[in-house]
């Protein structure tokens, strides 16, 4: 922006000027001044043989003379003594006029009468060219001194215009300057609002994208926490099963044991009952025949029962106490380190996640030597 250039006037040249034309305005006439002197007064109405012409050519150089003297300043309180002498002079010029009356009555009187009407005729004509030319110069001078307080007026009112335009005009310029200035500085706000919203935006962007690969992994990480709940509530129904199949598989082997016992258990009754009573019948018959073949069919038959019974009993007792101690050492040591495994697995899944977040979250900008012990450690035991 361009500043406004604004032109000023001359001042001094300017009020110089004003104040010649006020003081051409207020100064006396030269007829004035040659009515304040009663000698030039008296030798115009004396001389004789003047021609007419001569009055106002006498008159021209005065003239020429006071409009040079028109043009030198005079103090703006020297109007009202100019008035008051213009008063005077005019109060002078009446009694100038009076007294000139009463001596040319004195001088008449000591002349002939011809001369006295001859000379009385020429004053007479002398006096109306004069009074004819006095009044033209004085008409003119008032004319002129009211054309030059016109112009005076004038030049008054178009200075005040011209200081209240100079004044308006440095006021406009002061006020476009700072409008300039509030424009450049509302022009740089609005560019670093621009930069800031496209940073924030940009920065918007960043944080978005980084929100999803959060909201993807949350969402893999809550998949991997469905699958691995499913999987720990199988592995549950898995064990509940088989704790179920452990409980039936025991009252099963509870019940066949039962059942065993009550079938030896009665076996032995009817054998002790059969021996009782064939001991008692064939005590006395078979003693003495029987006693050899009784003897090895006893010996062979009770140690054939004696060993299967006891076979049984031993097999079924050994069964039970191995397939109790077995289900519970497997089940302690495979939940044990199911436990640990799924603890570990889950923990480095989780570890993985983070570490994966942070990465994204730091744009990969920290080198590979700037990582921590814990980093390290983790991607390790990842690995």
């Amino acid at each position: 922006h361009k500043p406004v250039l604004i032109q000023t006037f001359d001042r001094p040249r300017s009020f110089e000027l004003f104040h010649e034309v006020r003081e051409a305005s207020s100064s006396p006439t030269p007829i004035h001044e040659m009515l304040r002197d009663p000698a030039i007064l008296s030798s115009l109405l004396s001389h004789r043989k003047k021609p007419r012409s001569g009055s106002s050519a006498s008159h021209t150089p005065r003239l020429a003379t006071a409009g040079d003297d028109m043009l030198k300043p005079e103090p703006k309180k020297e109007r009202d003594r100019d008035r008051d002498k213009d008063r005077e002079r005019e109060r002078d010029r009446e009694r100038d006029r009076d007294s000139r009356t009463i001596d040319t009555a004195s001088t008449t009187s000591t002349v002939k009468p011809r001369k006295k009407d001859r000379d009385r005729d020429r004053e007479s004509d002398s006096a109306t060219i004069l009074t004819h030319v006095l009044a033209e110069e004085e008409r003119q001078a008032r004319h002129l001194k009211a054309v030059l307080r016109q112009t005076g007026a004038r030049l008054e009112e178009e200075l005040r215009r011209a200081d209240l335009a100079e004044s308006r005009a440095r006021t406009a310029e002061i006020n476009v300057s700072e409008l300039t200035q509030r424009l450049a500085s509302s022009e740089a706000a609005r560019h670093q609002l621009e930069l800031d919203a496209t940073r924030a935006q940009e920065e918007c962007r960043r944080w978005q994208m980084q929100a999803d690969a959060a909201e993807r992994e949350a969402r893999r990480l809550q998949t991997e926490l469905a699958r691995s709940e499913r999987a720990r509530q199988d592995v549950e129904q898995a064990e509940k099963e088989a704790r179920g199949a452990a409980r039936r598989a025991e009252q099963t082997l509870r019940e066949w044991k039962a059942r065993e016992e009550g079938r030896e258990e009665v076996r032995r009754l009817e054998v002790r009952r059969r021996y009782s009573d064939g001991r008692d019948e064939g005590f006395e018959d078979g003693r003495a025949e029987g006693y050899e073949a009784g003897h090895e069919d006893g010996y062979e038959q009770g140690r054939n029962e004696g060993y299967e019974n006891g076979r049984s009993e031993g097999f079924d007792a050994g069964r039970l106490a191995g397939f109790e101690e077995g289900k519970k050492a497997a089940y302690s040591d495979g939940f044990q380190a199911g436990y640990a495994q799924g603890k570990k697995e889950e923990r480095a899944r989780a570890l993985d996640a983070f570490d994966r977040f942070i990465e994204s979250e730091m744009d990969h900008r920290r080198p590979r030597d700037s990582m921590t012990e814990y980093e390290v450690n983790t991607s390790h035991s990842g690995l």
